[in-house]
């Protein structure tokens, strides 16, 4: 039953709002002006075999044309210098985080035809290791090819609505609590126990296979594209060390500007986690534009910018009446 209202809900009642006009509605009852709007993967298909982190194509082309008639779209460094001054239209500016290979396959395409600028943040570990998958992205394999229990460092974590849980709290929240040594360990654990051979059976490549050197260097060869930080090891920053964080941060930097031969100067922060230490440290190492992956608080707002993520299975309709109201909360 709940299935079915989420599907009337998404699919005729949303449609039916945007058609009438809803969206301008919600739109003009923002005061501000600039909106940072946050996707992840686009896949050709509507492929949520692990999770739903991969718009489907098509849906994503709708995107772009909803945002050419109705929107200013402006590069990253443009939006971020709106900050603290007035626009007279409603302006966006499109990120993709994680660094999926979809991306620069099948976004950047549609990117171009468009002529729409956009910021790719890369999380450096999938340059150096060409087999990785992301944490997050790998405890969904995990649970895709068992239906037992998936035992966490002595933690027994259950299928329950659609995820690993333990008690109260996510397989994914537990992830990110660990510090820098304990995570490592826990994925070398847990790659030992679920070798990839057995994980990726019958899953579609595009939905975990992340960025290349190669592919990293095509993305940057187009100069209406930006190439940004996502750390190295796309891991929780405030639970390092100093000189973990230090060495995330630097690490992927470098990596990056070897890479694409230019600057890199701007970082979004894996889960949208931060904390004064990972905004002093990032400012430190030369990121000029810090982002987060949803509200910032006040005490923040002149620090980092917010962003607006697309709820990938929820279709066109809910997305667009989503980012009209998402200048209220997370505009600027």
């Amino acid at each position: 039953m709940k299935s079915i209202v989420k599907y009337f809900f998404y699919h005729v009642i949303c449609p039916l709002l945007l058609f009438f006009g809803l969206d301008k509605f919600l739109r003009r009852m923002s005061s501000k002006r600039c909106l940072i709007i946050m996707y992840h993967g686009v896949s050709k298909k509507k492929n949520f075999s692990i999770n739903g982190r991969h718009l489907p194509l098509d849906e994503f082309e709708k995107h772009l044309k909803y945002f050419k008639r109705h929107f200013d779209i402006l590069s990253l460094p443009e939006i971020c210098a709106q900050h603290n001054g007035k626009r007279s239209k409603y302006s966006v500016a499109l990120t993709f985080d994680d660094g999926y290979l979809n991306n620069i396959q099948n976004a950047m395409p549609l990117l171009l035809k468009y002529k729409i600028p956009a910021t790719f943040f890369i999380s450096t570990i999938s340059l150096t290791e060409h087999e990785y998958i992301h944490p997050s992205d790998y405890i969904d394999l995990i649970s895709k090819s068992t239906s037992d229990s998936v035992d966490i460092n002595g933690k027994p974590f259950a299928h329950r609505d659609g995820q690993l849980r333990n008690s109260d709290i996510s397989a994914y929240t537990y992830i990110n609590s660990l510090s820098f040594k304990e995570f490592k360990l826990t994925f070398t654990t847990l790659r030992n126990r679920y070798p990839l051979i057995n994980v990726l059976k019958g899953i579609d490549p595009e939905v975990h296979k992340l960025v290349t050197a190669e592919a990293v260097a095509e993305l940057a060869s187009e100069k209406i594209f930006a190439v940004g930080s996502h750390s190295h090891d796309h891991v929780n920053l405030n639970m390092l060390s100093p000189e973990d964080l230090d060495h995330q941060l630097s690490v992927s930097k470098k990596l990056l500007e070897k890479q694409i031969q230019d600057t890199v100067d701007c970082i979004a922060f894996p889960y949208g986690y931060f904390s004064k230490a990972v905004v002093e440290r990032s400012s430190q190492h030369g990121y000029k534009y810090l982002l987060a992956g949803g509200i910032v608080a006040a005490e923040w707002k002149h620090h980092v910018f917010p962003r607006i993520g697309i709820l990938n299975m929820a279709g066109y309709s809910f997305n667009m009446l989503s980012i009209n109201r998402g200048f209220r909360n997370f505009g600027f």
